[in-house]
């Protein structure tokens, strides 16, 4: 996740280089606003974009993730400070979309992808789908750390799993928030959990891949598709639809 968002940084930082820096562009009013950005990860982004004192600001929705860049007579810099070894070159931008090609010198990859302005009503949709993709993606990293530590319990009671999910905490989860889906937006209580657990495996059980032992409950109740997830004995997590 962290690298992912590393990635759609450099994204923001070439977007907001490319309107400062084209065709001679001076810094005006005008590039304020709200930009998409449909990054190669196959995923849409929105960013809004404001001028402050001798710098640019942009802001990566929903979370409001601040980066800066710096004014000078001849454009706007931005560097990412956890890696320089990444830049990009703007192929086109007529004032309302960017056509952009970003290099990663460490990967040796080249990258291209685009930035189109949008209404703010258009990004506060993009933040919400953004929001709820990242916290289904916690739902499956909880799942996975769930199968972690029901591993973990069969190797100390000779393979066999927990017959309640609440026998975990405290020795092997220490963390409560594990047992819940931020997807739907809930909280820890006395074990009221967003997960059914199937107990009776083994976790030397031939058929390991094909035995779900942990169902995510009621599923992903903001999604249009009534997603959910579902945890393997093996450890590994599929989305399902209702």
């Amino acid at each position: 996740m962290k690298r992912a968002w590393s990635v759609l940084i450099l994204a923001i930082v070439i977007l907001c280089t490319a309107v400062c820096t084209a065709n001679a562009i001076e810094v005006s009013p005008d590039m304020e606003g709200y930009f998409k950005v449909g990054y190669t990860d196959g995923n849409t982004y929105a960013v809004r974009l404001e001028l402050g004192e001798g710098a640019v600001k942009a802001y990566i929705l929903p979370y409001d993730f601040l980066y800066l860049g710096m004014v000078a007579e001849d454009g706007i810099y931005f560097s990412d400070r956890n890696n320089p070894n990444r830049w990009g070159v703007l192929r086109e931008f007529d004032g309302n979309t960017a056509l952009i090609t970003g290099h990663d010198a460490d990967a040796g990859k080249t990258r291209e992808f685009s930035a189109i302005r949008i209404t703010e009503e258009e990004a506060v949709e993009i933040a919400e789908e953004t929001r709820q993709r990242d916290a289904n993606d916690g739902c499956v990293h909880n799942l996975k750390q769930l199968g972690l530590y029901l591993h973990l319990f069969a190797k100390d009671h000779d393979g066999e799993l927990p017959y309640d999910l609440a026998e975990l905490f405290p020795e092997y989860v220490t963390d409560k928030s594990v047992f819940v889906c931020p997807s739907r937006g809930g909280e820890f209580r006395d074990f009221e959990m967003d997960y059914e657990y199937i107990p009776g495996f083994r976790s030397n059980s031939p058929n390991a891949s094909q035995e779900a032992v942990l169902i995510e409950v009621g599923g992903n109740h903001t999604s249009p598709t009534d997603s959910y997830h579902v945890l393997y004995l093996d450890g590994h997590v599929e989305g399902k639809t209702r």
